[in-house]
């Protein structure tokens, strides 16, 4: 994806896409939160990274998996489960895989 182009999926928008030697990173705005989602290739897995900013004290959670698809969904699952107990923001995990496959990230 070219500088400056965005993909729509609901009220995900996947504004930026940067290629790395071993994988990608998308910045995603998303309803409540901005999301950071690199996706990483490692020895026949794949490493999803979901971290609401680059700052240091910005929440990660990072899940492994067979597929991009099964490491993403694994992350939206624990973000999912500890939302409340940890006052995490409310994500679309859905609307956030619907987005990230319009780019072929998943």
């Amino acid at each position: 994806m070219a500088a400056g182009c965005t993909h729509r999926s609901q009220e995900v928008v996947v504004v930026q896409e940067y290629p790395e030697r071993d994988g990608v990173t998308y910045d995603l705005a998303c309803p409540g939160s901005p999301l950071i989602v690199r996706v990483v290739s490692s020895s026949e897995r794949w490493r999803v990274e979901a971290r609401t900013s680059s700052a240091r004290d910005a929440i990660v959670v990072i899940a492994c998996g067979p597929t991009r698809a099964a490491a993403l969904a694994e992350v939206g699952r624990w973000w999912t489960c500890q939302e409340a107990p940890l006052e995490l923001p409310h994500l679309d995990w859905d609307a956030i895989e619907r987005a990230l496959s319009g780019v072929s990230a998943v």
